[in-house]
């Protein structure tokens, strides 16, 4: 299995590494150390927390097109599929790196809505962004 490894270094972030593993399952197994059994807590839109079995989450993460996690708050796994729309890669990234950047929250679920609305953030600017691009908008003068 080959691994793509990222360095990062941003003058506004701490450095980071990125880790890009070639399939969702070999993302899933760094995460879980190797065995891919139990549950995994993953978060709504709603910010309601909910546990899911892995073998689901890992089929849901296929069809989103990518899936990541933060180790140690100085790294990202990753995963996407070659064909992802470019905004869905954006906004894991930009979840991702939420998580880190401080503060940080020891409540699992305060740290997910940070990191929501991080992705939040940039769904919004690349719309927007689009939009102007585009020259989709009413101008007034």
């Amino acid at each position: 299995m080959r691994i793509t490894i990222l360095d990062v270094e941003y003058p506004k972030h701490k450095p980071f590494r990125v880790y890009i593993y070639p399939t969702i399952k070999s993302v899933y197994e760094a995460f879980f150390d190797g065995e891919l059994k139990g549950k995994i807590m993953t978060s709504l839109d709603n910010a309601k927390i909910i546990k899911t079995p892995v073998k689901e989450a890992m089929k849901n993460g296929k069809k989103q097109g990518c899936w990541g996690f933060v180790h140690d708050k100085n790294s990202i796994h990753l995963w996407f599929n070659h064909n992802i729309v470019t905004t869905d890669l954006y906004t894991l990234l930009s979840h991702e790196i939420a998580h880190l950047t401080r503060p940080y929250h020891i409540s699992f679920k305060k740290e997910e809505a940070k990191a929501q609305k991080y992705q939040d953030v940039t769904e919004l600017a690349i719309s927007l962004g689009d939009k102007i691009l585009k020259k989709d908008y009413n101008e007034q003068t």
